[in-house]
Order: C-alpha cells, then structure tokens, then sequence
C-alpha cells in the first residue's frame, strides 16, 4: 500500500518539474487562427479583425500574477524568453465551450486571491493594456486537479463586411448599423391615393384649363434585406447626398411593381393608366461593390420643354462597382442607358453614358476624387451627339451636422453638321442638421441636355434647389421646397432662334405620420416658366391631399 502510494507521489512531482516534455518538444502552433470556431484560441485584436463564432476573449486586467507555491499548477510549457505564440489544446482537453472557476472550493492564500485564473507568463513583466496585439487564452488546474478554464469574457463583435467608406472615423458604427438592420426576403404592399386640383392642366399662359384629378395607385415590392427606402427615392437612379452611409452599405435586392390610374374629372380624355416597374440591388463583398437599378415607366404630363401634355415612355438603367484598393483609395465605375420615346412623333433619344473616378481620402473628413466620363446620344430626328468629360469632386465632412459634395469640370460636346462646344458642368450638394428635429438640403447644378422639342437643339440648365424639413412633435413635419432654373437653347439650325427659360417652382406641405403604416400630405405648389417664346410661358398652382400606406 506504501509503495503505489509514494510511486504516485514520485510521478507526479515529476511530471511538475520546469522544462519537462511530453513525449517530444509540442509542435508550434500555426500562424492563422485554429479552424475549430469553438474552441478557445489566440484572437487578432487589431481593429477591425473579425472574431470567430463562439470565440471569447480575456481581459488581462482579471488575471493575477503567476503562483510560486504549490497547490496550483499549470499543465502548459513555461514561459521562455521567445515571443509568446497562440498554445495549441492538449488532445486531453476537448470541451469546446469554456467553463466557470469555482471560487468555493479553492482556499485562499497570500500568493494568488480568490476567483483569479493563473496568468502563465512571467509575473516581472507589467500589466497589459486593455487591447493587446495578441491574447491567450490558457487552461489551468484547481486543486483538486481538474481541468478549467478562466471565466467568460463578453465577445468583440466586429462586423465582417467591409465597403468603401467617405468618413472611415464611423465607418465601424455604420458598418455595424447596416449589418444590424440587414434582412431576409420581404414582400411589401405599398401604394397611394390622391386627390389633386390643377389650375392649368396643359400649362398654357391663354386659355388655362382646369381639373380635378383622382390617382390611385397600389404596389407590390418583392426583395431580399433592407429594401424599404429605395420604394421612396425618386426617379432619379443616380447617387442621393442625402444618402447615409449606413444605406449605402445595405446589401439589398428588390423588384417593385406600382401602376397607377389617373381620372380627370373634366378632362376624360385626359385620364390614363400608366405603369412603373423598378428593380434594383447592390452587394458589398470585402472589397467590391456592385449595384444596379433599372426604372421603366409609360407617362401622360406636362413638360416644360416639350411646352405641353404628352405621352411618353421612359426607360433608365444603371450598372456601377465601387473596389476598395487600399485604405485611402477607391476607384469608381458605372455605366448608364436612357431612353425617352414620344408618342407623337418627337424627337426620340437614346443616351449611352461611362464613368470612371479615382477617389483619395486626403484627410479623415474629406476625400477628393477625379473623374472621367465618356457619352453618346443617338436622336431618331436630329444629329447624333457625342461629349467628353473632365471633372474633379471633393466630399466634405465639416461636423456630425454639416456635409458637403461639389464636383466641376468641363465637357466638349460635338454633333453632326454643327461646330463642337465647350461648356462648364458642376453640382454642389449640401445636407445641414442644425437641430434634431431640423434637416436642410442645398443643390445647385450645371449641365447639358439633349432637347426633345426641337430639331438638332442642345440646352444647358443652370440651377439651385432647396429642402427644409421641421418635425413638430412625434407624428408632424412641415416642408418647404424650392428652386430655379434656367435653360438655355442653342440656335435652331433651321429657323435660327433662340429659345430661353426661366422655370421657378416652390412647395409647401404638411405631413402627418397616422400611424406606422400610414401617412397623410397636404400641399400646394406654385410653377411659373417665363419664356421668350410665347407659347413656352405659363403659370400653374396645385393643390393636392396625397395618403400612403405601406405594410
């Protein structure tokens, strides 16, 4: 009885002994982390390195020096004056969830106080600050010998998508937002109904006509995450200032189907059906962005440069990437196609637009990019036109309140059988939130277009616009819009006149969020376009009650 007894004490004093291997040096452990997301493991901390599933880390400021004294020991190898390096499990040890100190049974002494896992580096070394570039995470023995491990520490959770950002000081708190609201597929019922009265049905300054229209218009959206807000943007598909970039990380896709049909009181010849189908998505992989959107509509309005109602039909798509090269550079890429058709035998266009920009971030509230844009318009009744441009774009991030996009530059445009021109583009954007409550938009812009009302004619429109939005209380917001514009027409190669004007256009309404499905607008909205041709000019007021519903 003395003999296995004191051959077991011999061992075990053994087996303690410094430097003592088991059956040959451990191997050293790999350079990535173990492919076992369960179990404990040496976690990059850098930011923003990702953490794996069920991974947890220790803070070191919850270990304690290193016991000189028995009882407590530890099974791992010393610490040695080479750098430490992730421990590889003991094929022993297989639980892959880590488990709780007991602190009853283990007694106290001088040398280590309670509830404290044993830190197996040396005790001369200091204190480690809160986020070290490696952490390990080592088991240990209470005194009675079982193996344990230190106690739970919450989990870093560091969102895995990565995209490129304008304002990388929140780029994790965006990120992490979008991966927050991201979701699974959807279906969405939405839609409106109006009632609209209109002082000048065909925007005419003699002989104005009146009505009283009725719209309804119910759609259905299908789409996979976080899709909602894109059934609300406006017709126009390109990039929105006041865009977060929270949604612009959002990876969605959706398909939305919204027809409506517009009765004209007076006017019956006037009501129509009308379609809208849109489609659109965007996917962030590490580096790369890729996103799409597409609009089909058939229309019966008014247009100022046509100088009347017509009906047409309207098609546009846009296909962009976005790739991350390095920390500070982003190189930007889309195309786009449009396609206006007129019922009355105008002037069709087809427009065929390439774009490519060099973004830099030179300090970490702005960025300045270079861009370069390639275009080309086929006109069923003119000449077709080709242009070029050249344009530079500074984003600014001036305080959490006050934002900034201003791009310029210079096109050459050149049609058939007419002398090339050179002209200035440039938009300036601006989103200011002075208060909470208060949000204000400023854009102006510069730019060239294609002219349907008119053969061979090009147009440059010059002009600002303006958005205040006031919440009053939890359920009220009061608007007002406004804007000017004038558009100025190159000389008609046949009559040899030329055409200018001066479009004014404001809007007041009052919102009410009925419920969290339903909401209700009231407004009026004053237009007034000044022509120098007579048959261009004309006034109109509208008055419109508008509920929309979404569920």
């Amino acid at each position: 009885m003395i003999l296995p007894i004191a051959l077991a004490l011999s061992i075990s004093a053994f087996a303690q002994t410094p430097g003592l291997k088991f059956r040959g040096n451990l191997p050293t452990p790999p350079p990535t982390p173990p492919t076992n997301p369960g179990a404990p493991a040496a976690i990059e901390l850098p930011e923003p390195a990702p953490v794996l599933p069920g991974s947890k880390i220790v803070d070191p400021r919850k270990t304690a020096p290193a016991a000189t004294t028995p009882p407590r020991t530890v099974t791992t190898p010393p610490a040695t004056t080479t750098p430490p390096a992730p421990t590889p499990e003991l094929p022993t040890t297989p639980p892959a969830r880590p488990v709780e100190v007991p602190s009853t049974d283990r007694p106290p002494t001088a040398a280590a106080p309670k509830e404290k896992p044993i830190e197996v580096e040396s005790s001369d070394e200091p204190e480690a600050p809160k986020r070290s570039p490696r952490r390990k995470i080592q088991r240990s023995r209470d005194d009675d010998g079982k193996s344990v491990q230190p106690p739970e520490m919450p989990g870093h959770d560091v969102p895995q998508i990565e995209s490129a950002n304008l304002f990388p000081s929140a780029k994790q708190q965006l990120e992490t937002a979008a991966a927050e609201t991201q979701k699974g597929w959807d279906l969405i019922i939405h839609g409106g109904l109006r009632a609209t009265w209109d002082s000048n049905i065909y925007i005419q300054e003699l002989n104005e006509e009146s009505d009283f229209i009725v719209t309804i218009s119910p759609g259905i959206a299908v789409g996979w995450g976080e899709f909602r807000n894109e059934l609300f943007r406006s017709g126009e598909i390109h990039d929105r200032l006041d865009l977060t970039e929270a949604e612009r990380s959002q990876n969605y896709f959706f398909l939305d189907y919204n027809p409506s049909y517009h009765l004209y009181t007076n006017n019956s010849n006037e009501s129509s059906f009308e379609h809208d189908v849109r489609a659109g998505g965007r996917y962030t992989f590490t580096k790369l962005t890729l996103a799409a959107n597409a609009r089909f509509q058939t229309l019966n309005e008014t247009d100022s440069d046509i100088g009347g109602r017509v009906e047409w039909r309207a098609f546009q798509a846009r296909v962009g990437a976005d790739y991350v090269i390095n920390d500070k550079t982003t190189f930007e890429a889309a195309f786009d196609y449009s396609r206006r058709d007129f019922e009355d035998g105008r002037n069709d266009i087809t427009e065929y637009r390439a774009t490519g920009w060099i973004d830099r971030q030179i300090s970490p509230s702005t960025n300045i990019a270079l861009g370069y844009t390639h275009g080309w318009v086929d006109v069923d009744s003119g000449a077709n036109q080709d242009f070029d441009q050249v344009q530079l774009r500074a984003v600014w991030k001036a305080t959490e309140k006050l934002s900034a996009r201003v791009t310029g530059g210079v096109e050459w445009r050149g049609a058939d059988n007419r002398e090339d021109s050179t002209d200035a583009t440039f938009a300036v954007g601006l989103v200011y939130n002075p208060f909470d409550a208060t949000s204000i938009f400023l854009n102006g812009f510069r730019r060239t277009a294609t002219s349907a009302s008119g053969f061979n004619e090009v147009l440059t429109a010059t002009g600002f616009d303006a958005r205040i939005v006031q919440r009053l209380g939890d359920k009220y917001y009061l608007t007002g819009a406004g804007g000017f514009q004038t558009a100025d027409y190159d000389e008609n190669l046949i009559t040899g006149f030329s055409r200018e004007d001066d479009y004014t256009w404001g809007r007041l309404s009052l919102g009410w969020d009925v419920n969290k499905w339903l909401t209700a607008v009231l407004a009026y909205e004053y237009r007034d376009n000044n022509s120098n041709q007579v048959n261009r000019s004309y006034q109109e007021h509208l008055f419109f009650l508008q509920f929309s519903f979404l569920f």
